[in-house]
């Protein structure tokens, strides 16, 4: 009887942890890993807003998208597109939020994200977006992981 109780009393403790943190259990883990390795030129008229700091673009690459954001002088922050507070929904995309153009939101659970790292703002998530790592050689950025 001794050994039920205990068992039962694990059981629970097991589905509370489990489901204290959504998270955790469908972040990064429902996020497929895909191989990026992007080169785009900033001086390019299709680019031209990452050519100025404060600039940003979307880029189809990884899994959902690629968010490009000209942080500072030679300083750009790639980050991927498909938010982590629940990835398995098909619209759980970041997008740039219209009304603070360093931060991203979420289209389904309206998290917000900042641009400059990725880290979470407000909202449900308390994962970041997945960030890429960025190269710039002259006006040759490489976004790759």
């Amino acid at each position: 009887m001794k050994v039920l109780i205990i068992a039962f009393i694990f059981a629970l403790g097991s589905i509370g942890i489990s489901s204290c943190n959504k998270d955790k259990n469908n972040g990064y883990f429902n996020i497929p890993n895909v191989p990026v390795d992007i080169y785009i030129f900033t001086n390019d008229p299709q680019f031209f807003n990452l050519s100025i700091v404060g600039g940003w673009g979307y880029l189809q690459g990884g899994s959902r998208g690629i968010l490009v954001y000209h942080a500072s002088n030679n300083e750009y922050t790639a980050l991927e597109r498909h938010c982590p507070h629940d990835a398995t929904l098909s619209n759980s995309i970041a997008d740039i939020d219209s009304s603070n153009y360093v931060l991203a939101q979420c289209r389904t659970c309206a998290s917000k994200y900042v641009l400059f790292d990725g880290s979470v703002s407000s909202g449900p998530a308390n994962i970041a977006l997945k960030r890429y790592r960025t190269q710039i050689t002259g006006n040759q950025l490489r976004i790759f992981n």
